[in-house]
């Protein structure tokens, strides 16, 4: 930004929260994708008029200052190489939570049932450890890791 813009983020700087440029849009609340956004948030009192004017001059001046930008190819390039690297990282966050929360609800399960299995008679919880040993069984040799025969 030229000086005079960087002065007056100064001049507000303990009341601006954040400010975001884009010309890849953000969603808005009715999930259409506004492009050429300028996001400006203030943390400000309604009645605090001084602190208004210089907050408002400021969204002005980038306004104008903006409006006259360009990017370069290269800058742009970069731009979307950025967006790309922290959509995978945001994707990849969701996804490893997801598996998270799966494996957090399967422990659960497991757990309920070592409770239910806990509280059987003897012979229930014999014959329920063998159930659960030929499963297991059969979902080894399903899978290929048990022994196979063949005759010929």
């Amino acid at each position: 930004f030229p000086e005079p813009v960087r002065k007056a983020i100064a001049d507000v700087a303990d009341v601006l929260l954040s400010l975001h440029i884009t010309t890849e849009g953000i969603p808005n609340a009715t999930a259409r994708r506004e492009r050429n956004v300028i996001e400006v948030i203030f943390k400000l009192n309604p009645d605090d008029t001084e602190r208004i004017r210089p907050a408002m001059r400021l969204v002005f001046m980038i306004l104008e200052v903006v409006g006259r930008l360009k990017l370069t190819r290269e800058a742009r390039e970069a731009a979307l190489r950025t967006r790309k690297k922290v959509e995978e990282l945001e994707f990849r966050q969701h996804e490893a939570e997801r598996q998270e929360a799966a494996q957090n609800r399967r422990l659960e399960k497991e757990k309920k049932k070592q409770e239910e299995v806990a509280g059987m008679s003897r012979e229930a919880q014999i014959k329920y450890k063998n159930q659960k040993q030929k499963k297991e069984m059969r979902k080894k040799l399903s899978s290929g890791g048990g022994v196979r025969r063949y005759v010929l």
